[in-house]
Order: C-alpha cells, then structure tokens, then sequence
C-alpha cells in the first residue's frame, strides 16, 4: 500500500515542483555560501535574544567579562579539536572519538549529541 514515497508523490523526487514544473538544480541542491549563511542566520537568530537577556542579568561589566572568557574559551576549544585531528587525521567527532577512546567513546558522543 505504501509503495510510493511522499516526495516521488508529490513530484519532489523526480525533479518536479508540486505544481508539475521542472525544478532547477539549483532549486535541489544547496551551496557551501547557502549553508553558511544559514548557519550563521540561524546561531545570530538566537543570540539577538538571548545575549540581551544575559546581559540585562548579569551586568555590563559582569556580561563583557563573561563573554569574553567564553569566547576564549570557545576560541581554546576550537584550537585543541584542530590540533587533535590534525595529529590523528581523524577528521570527524566520531573517527576522533574511536581513535581517543575505542567504540564505546563514540557511543558516548552520538549519545551525548543526542542528548545536549
């Protein structure tokens, strides 16, 4: 009974808009610029409400203080997993996590990614 899939339905799987006319391919496919700009729409979306937030709690000085020490430290991070796969040629979480920890360390970071 379920021998056609909702997009191939609907025309989306074989190139095809909902109304029967050909899609572009660009249309189907997205870019490197495409999903940075939606990454970074997406991480400023949230931060235009919750850095005022954190800041009318905080303070000023406390909140300029804070996030400068978080952006070192995101900054330190981001060094250090660079510095780890560059050792390792591991270029993934998970093959990073085999090569540190064995099997159970990538079981550990799928669950962790789940669940944070």
């Amino acid at each position: 009974p379920f021998e056609e899939s909702y997009w191939t339905t609907r025309g989306l799987g074989t190139g095809e808009s909902s109304r029967g006319s050909k899609m572009s391919a660009a249309a189907e496919t997205g870019t490197v610029l495409s999903s940075a700009v939606t990454l970074v729409l997406t991480s400023v979306g949230s931060g235009v409400f919750a850095l005022p937030f954190a800041f009318s709690l905080a303070g000023v000085g406390c909140g300029a203080l804070l996030a400068a020490l978080l952006a070192g430290l995101s900054w330190l991070s981001g060094y250090a997993l660079i510095r780890c796969c560059e050792e390792t040629r591991c270029f993934s979480y998970e093959e990073l996590m085999v090569a540190a920890w064995g099997s159970r360390g990538a079981v550990l970071m799928e669950v962790l990614i789940v669940v944070l």
